[in-house]
C-alpha cells in the first residue's frame, strides 16, 4: 500500500474525520483527496516533466503538494526552504529538475 492507496482507503473508511490541522486549517480525508486530485490533475496538465522539486514549508499545502505530485505518477524532488542558493542550484543539475513548486507562507 502506498500513499495514496492509504489517503483513499481513509476517505472510505473515515472520510468526514479530520486528516490534517495546521495554522491553516484542517481538512477531513475527503476534503485532502479532493485537493490532492485537483493539484495532480494541475501538474499531470502543467508539466510532462517526470522529477518535480518541491520547496515547502511543513503546512497543509505541503500535504496537498506533495500528495498532488505523487498521485500524479511524478517524483517529488523535496527541497528544504532554507537551502542555500548554490546547494539549490546544486540539487536542481543533480536531480535533473526542471519544474520547481515553491511553497512559502
Amino acid at each position: 500500500m502506498n500513499l495514496i492507496d492509504f489517503l483513499r482507503s481513509n476517505v472510505e473508511n473515515y472520510g468526514e474525520k479530520v486528516a490534517v490541522i495546521d495554522n491553516e486549517g484542517k481538512l477531513t480525508f475527503i476534503q485532502l483527496y479532493e485537493e490532492v486530485k485537483k493539484f495532480s490533475n494541475n501538474i499531470a496538465i502543467l508539466s510532462k516533466e517526470k522529477i518535480i522539486s518541491l520547496v515547502s514549508e511543513n503546512s497543509i499545502s505541503f500535504i496537498i503538494a506533495y500528495l498532488g505530485i505523487i498521485n500524479s505518477g511524478k517524483i517529488v524532488h523535496l527541497i528544504s526552504p532554507e537551502i542555500s542558493e548554490i546547494n539549490l542550484f546544486n540539487q536542481l543539475k543533480s536531480s535533473k529538475s526542471k519544474n520547481i513548486i515553491c511553497n512559502q507562507s
